[in-house]
């Protein structure tokens, strides 16, 4: 990314006008599409880039449509009688990226941790 690119997303994306109280557009739009992510690289992180990708789809479910109560029904339904597909279900990868959302954020720090240190060679 250049470092005109990199000024304008610094501060479009991050930080913001509020809508709705949620964030911005430009974050919403960031975090769902992950376009800018695809062509960016840390000199000596590899391993930063995947673990900004995860994060920001763990994120954007913030700005996803929340499943409808026939999606939530049907998942309901094939987890009662443990069918296979259940993790292929968009309900069900909503759910699960909510709960991890909204979980401890300690056991990721490792990573991070790591993504951030390492260096390629």
């Amino acid at each position: 990314m250049s470092t005109p690119d990199l000024t304008s997303f610094i501060n479009v994306v991050p930080r913001p006008k509020a809508v709705q109280g949620q964030g911005g557009n430009s974050k919403a739009n960031f975090l769902i599409g992950r376009k800018d992510l695809e062509d960016l690289s840390f000199l000596e992180r590899p391993l930063l880039p995947p673990l900004l990708d995860e994060l920001a789809a763990l994120f954007a479910v913030r700005y996803e449509r929340k499943p409808s109560a026939q999606e939530e029904d049907t998942l309901a339904e094939l987890e009662q009688i443990g069918s296979q597909m259940v993790s292929q279900l968009p309900a069900w990868k909503y759910r699960e990226r909510s709960q991890k959302l909204s979980s401890d954020p300690t056991p990721m720090l490792p990573r991070l941790i790591k993504s951030c240190s390492c260096t390629a060679g």
